[in-house]
């Protein structure tokens, strides 16, 4: 009977393909143009390709391109996660 290492192998490549998505170590960030829609002290809403999402203020980095419109600075897997419809695993519900 194989033990619990050898039993648990075939995972091995769901995690390397889940680790290579959902990498939060990655530092490319994404830059993108939104529309903002709201704004709290720590968090501003924004609306990009008709999706809107709160962002938190200190993961970003915001250059302001006229009255409503801003170009945002945001790491990649934070645009991922609120973004896309990806949605990260981790194996608990």
């Amino acid at each position: 009977m194989p033990g619990p290492a050898q039993s648990m192998n075939w995972l091995h490549p769901i995690k390397s393909i889940q680790n290579w998505f959902f990498d939060p170590s990655e530092k490319k960030p994404d830059i993108i143009e939104a529309l903002v829609t709201g704004e709290t002290v720590k968090t501003i809403q924004v609306k990009y390709k008709n999706q809107t999402a709160w962002l938190q203020k200190s993961l970003l980095i915001l250059e302001l391109n006229g009255e409503n419109k801003v170009t945002i600075m945001i790491p990649h897997w934070l645009f991922i996660r609120k973004f896309t419809g990806l949605k990260r695993t981790n194996g608990r519900r």
